[in-house]
């Protein structure tokens, strides 16, 4: 018996070391979750995996779970839903959810075997914004007791996901704009000089950029506090993600009120369709309005506008630097203002004579 139990520690604890030279190469937060439930499941035999994100703590008497992901062999658990939440009770607990309990309220391993359809093991996952995560395995098929070395093991691999999750959240630190979630300004210039070098070694390509500017913005934070400016900010940038193809144009935070997106090898002309478009929603959409406190106020809202430079490089138009390139975009933005704001102003060369309004 003691033998088998020697084979079986063994061969898991080579397959742990292959899972963790997995997880190391992969960059993505789901698919490391994956990778790891996976693992539980099929190399270890458990019938279910289970990943939850502790949604909130209230007053040390509610916790309340969310299910990320779920792999369940057989269905055995069917309320266990991608999307579901479960309210858990510290003073009422509930007998299926004791390891999960635990697992948070200690920040640790919790095993104990929880008789049907209980997990059995619990792993707990902190993150450095948020209550964290509980990594969750079951046996339901079969009864018995988690040995010594399988609770190792998931004790193990919650390390290396808690370890991977800050290096992932680190990296994202530093190149996202904390307020809005785009890229900040020194990833968004990065990206742009990538993009000019690009096109300087292959000229048959446009490539173009726009730097837009929320028009009035001082009078938003003047009038109404800098809480109601933030929630401009983050409502404006989520306007131009969400109308943005995700992958292909890239925005960042280029300072203050001002944004800069790139369309790689994309000509003016498509690029000033796009941005026409997003400017009308812009305008068209009804930002939150916030009390001094930041909460949202029922039944009010802004309507705030944006200006839009658009400067394109590429045959016939390849400007001597990328500082020079920006530059087009800020004097296209310039007169947009100066022409009234909310509209989208291509740069041409007799831009100070004539500018192109779209």
């Amino acid at each position: 018996m003691q033998e088998n139990e020697n084979i079986k520690s063994a061969v898991l604890l080579k397959k742990l070391g292959e899972l963790s030279l997995l997880l190391m190469k992969e960059q993505n937060q789901n698919q490391v979750f994956f990778e790891a439930m996976d693992f539980i499941r099929t190399t270890m035999g458990f019938d279910l995996s289970v990943l939850y994100r502790v949604d909130n703590f209230i007053e040390d008497e509610v916790i309340i779970l969310e299910v990320i992901q779920v792999l369940d062999s057989g269905n055995k658990r069917p309320k266990l839903k991608k999307g579901a939440k479960i309210l858990l009770r510290l003073e009422e607990q509930n007998p299926l959810f004791l390891n999960e309990i635990e697992s948070f309220l200690h920040k640790n391993l919790s095993w104990r075997p929880i008789p049907d359809i209980g997990c059995d093991v619990v792993g707990y996952i902190p993150v450095p914004e948020g209550w964290g995560f509980l990594f969750s395995a079951d046996f339901i098929t079969v009864d018995k007791e988690v040995a010594s070395y399988e609770i190792s093991a998931i004790e193990v691999v919650c390390n290396m996901l808690s370890s991977i999750i800050m290096r992932l959240y680190y990296r994202t630190l530093a190149t996202v704009d904390s307020l809005t979630g785009v890229f900040n300004r020194r990833s968004i210039m990065q990206h742009v000089a990538q993009v000019w070098q690009r096109n300087v070694r292959d000229t048959s390509e446009s490539s173009t950029i726009v730097l837009t500017d929320i028009d009035f913005f001082k009078t938003v934070n003047d009038t109404w506090g800098h809480l109601q400016g933030d929630v401009v900010l983050k409502e404006f940038s989520a306007q131009l993600q969400k109308n943005l193809r995700k992958h292909f144009e890239l925005v960042g935070r280029y300072g203050g009120e001002e944004f800069l997106i790139v369309f790689e090898g994309v000509g003016a002309d498509l690029v000033c369709t796009i941005i026409e478009r997003i400017r009308k929603k812009v305008a068209a959409h009804k930002f939150t309005r916030v009390d001094e406190c930041g909460s949202a106020i029922p039944q009010e809202s802004l309507s705030v506008t944006a200006s839009f430079g658009v400067a394109t490089i590429g045959p016939g138009a390849l400007t001597d630097t990328v500082q020079q390139w920006i530059g087009q975009a800020d004097v296209a933005l310039y007169q947009a203002k100066e022409l009234g704001r909310n509209q989208v102003i291509l740069f041409s060369s007799e831009l100070q004579k004539e500018p192109t309004v779209v």
